[in-house]
């Protein structure tokens, strides 16, 4: 699970290094202001579109983000691909079923076939799951 304090914490320190104002952000980000002061009392913790929003707005990875990594740098995937592909691509990587992913995890069967088929993407609790069950960053899994 998402350490909101860390979360909290790393975004207010990237505010501050980056001179952005939390009515910038908002603005820059295309979401509700109210959203972001949410985030920064750890009341909050981002949708996976916002996070990854959110590292792409400050040039960062996802698991610094979220407190997995000491390290900011980013290098960027060139592949633009949507999550179910790239989570088709861990499977197969991985030589790893479905269900294995389902049984190993206790993660919901309808999600992780919703994840594969492209209906939605996982939350960001679920992609530290996928994470640490794949040995990977979250940044990898979903292809950045």
């Amino acid at each position: 699970m998402v350490n909101l304090p860390i979360f909290a914490e790393r975004l207010n320190e990237l505010m501050f290094d980056n001179k952005t104002t939390p009515e910038a952000l908002s603005k820059a980000l295309g979401v509700d202001l109210s959203l972001i002061y949410k985030y920064l009392r750890k009341e909050y913790i981002p949708s996976s579109p916002n996070a990854i929003r959110l590292a792409n707005y400050f040039n960062c990875s996802l698991d610094y983000l979220v407190g997995l990594s000491e390290d900011t740098s980013m290098s960027f995937n060139k592949e633009d691909k949507p999550f179910s592909i790239r989570f088709q691509e861990l499977l197969k990587e991985h030589n790893c079923t479905r269900y294995r992913v389902k049984k190993d995890t206790k993660l919901a069967k309808q999600s992780v076939d919703d994840w594969y088929n492209g209906v939605r993407m996982p939350t960001i609790d679920n992609l530290l799951v996928l994470a640490e069950y794949f040995s990977c960053s979250i940044d990898y899994i979903i292809g950045r």
